[in-house]
């Protein structure tokens, strides 16, 4: 009997461990509501500008623009809700580079949360990637990034002259080469760019200019990605490329756990990158990259929806679960086998 009073307890104490690590704990989460009429806020300054006490930017050009508050289901493109959205209305955070002025430069934009994040966690936030065609090839200055990361020092642009942390970035369009270092997916440390030889994508480490662990055109990507027709509303008409992300809302997820860092859209891991620059500080990012000098024709932007930062729990529950009903299973078996 004293055996059984064991297992019981043993069970016991299991559960009660578990019950006790509530659910992931939420430390940030913005769905842009708040930003709404009135409170709609457009940054246009060159260099760093607080919105609110929520969100630093940085603008590494006067011809950026950020958006908070976008009312992108209103906006006559086409853009459906954001699917990860509980209500009705569509308002997000809308990034334009070189998208004002006349001339262009290489330019990127920002948006880091001020609050801070220590221990593992996970950010997660829906993306739409607008672009223009035709395709192939796209339109005058087609070619730009969402970009997202960890370890951000608050204070640099995140392009390929000014980074901290560990982030990565993704091409709507599908038009940059295989062989380049701003190519279609990518990762870096800092300013460093993984190249596609690195191992740290989950496509593979094949390299050239076309089909390599980085382009579009990898069929990991375009198994992952298919094409997508433009939106009514926009033009030219016609279909983006394969293994692009334009026109298409997409879940975007990037873990962090000790100083690995793992980057997934729409639940497929594009990259890991294991590195001590991911801890360097406890700040997160979400942003945007035109790599290139150009100035737009049209529609070249990008939109962050639900973005969300979720504490990671310890691994161990799961194993003390297992553990311990292994260890009362054997107990039992024992009592059961003696008698």
């Amino acid at each position: 009997m004293k055996v059984r009073r064991l297992c019981v307890f043993s069970a016991l104490a299991i559960v009660s461990c578990i019950s006790s690590r509530a659910s992931a704990a939420i430390l940030f989460t913005d769905d842009y509501e708040g930003f709404s009429g009135g409170n709609q806020v457009t940054v246009t300054a060159n260099g760093s500008t607080a919105v609110g006490s929520t969100y630093t930017v940085q603008s590494s050009a006067a011809n950026n623009k950020a958006v908070f508050g976008y009312d992108y289901l209103n906006a006559g493109l086409g853009i459906p809700l954001a699917p990860h959205s509980t209500g009705a209305t569509g308002l997000g955070l809308r990034f334009d580079a070189n998208n004002t002025g006349t001339t262009g430069a290489i330019s990127s934009l920002v948006a880091s949360p001020t609050a801070t994040f220590p221990g593992d966690y996970e950010v997660t936030f829906d993306g739409w990637w607008n672009t223009i065609g035709p395709f192939p090839g796209g339109g005058t200055g087609s070619s730009e990034d969402m970009t997202a990361g960890v370890g951000y020092n608050g204070s640099t642009f995140q392009n390929a002259s000014s980074g901290s942390g560990v982030w990565f970035a993704a091409s709507g369009d599908g038009g940059f080469s295989g062989t380049s270092t701003t190519p279609d997916y990518f990762a870096r440390i800092g300013t460093t760019f993984q190249a596609p030889g690195s191992g740290v994508y989950q496509a593979g480490t094949q390299t050239g200019a076309t089909g390599s662990s980085v382009d579009n055109a990898h069929p990991y990507y375009t198994n992952a990605f298919p094409g997508q027709a433009s939106p009514t509303g926009q033009s030219p008409s016609t279909t983006g490329p394969a293994g692009a992300l334009a026109w298409k809302w997409h879940s975007v997820k990037i873990d962090r756990i000790g100083n690995t860092v793992t980057w997934y859209i729409d639940s497929n891991l594009i990259a890991t990158v294991t590195d001590a620059s991911a801890t360097a500080t406890d700040r997160a990012f979400v942003g945007y990259f035109d790599p290139t000098a150009s100035q737009d024709a049209g529609n070249v932007f990008g939109i962050i929806d639900n973005l969300q930062v979720v504490a990671i729990p310890e691994p161990a529950t799961g194993m003390l679960f297992l553990d311990g009903t292994a260890a009362a299973s054997i107990v039992h078996r024992r009592r059961r086998y003696a008698a």
